[in-house]
């Protein structure tokens, strides 16, 4: 997704090396809270209305919906939030 997003080799390296451990925490924000459930809703039911999870839809849902405004972004696109973040341009 990186790469289809424009994003440097070297920047997705650097990126997905920070997540190569991922956990799990609660959060205090009413706004990352509903955000993250307005997100959940979404894939849950782009993704059954495509077919389910083995659908090859599932990739570009998955795109479209790094293209959708965020509130806890301050409606920015979470791919953009993301090279915002990391300092990356699009190629």
């Amino acid at each position: 997704m990186l790469a289809d997003a424009g994003i440097p080799e070297a920047d997705r390296t650097r990126i997905l090396a920070e997540y190569d451990e991922v956990g799990f925490a609660n959060t205090n924000s009413k706004s990352v809270f509903g955000s993250m459930n307005d997100l959940a809703f979404h894939y849950k039911y782009s993704i059954l209305e495509a077919g389910g999870v083995h659908s090859p839809d599932v990739p570009g849902i998955i795109r479209r919906l790094n293209r959708m405004p965020m509130g806890a972004l301050k409606y920015v696109y979470p791919i953009e939030a993301l090279r915002a973040l990391y300092q990356t341009a699009a190629r």
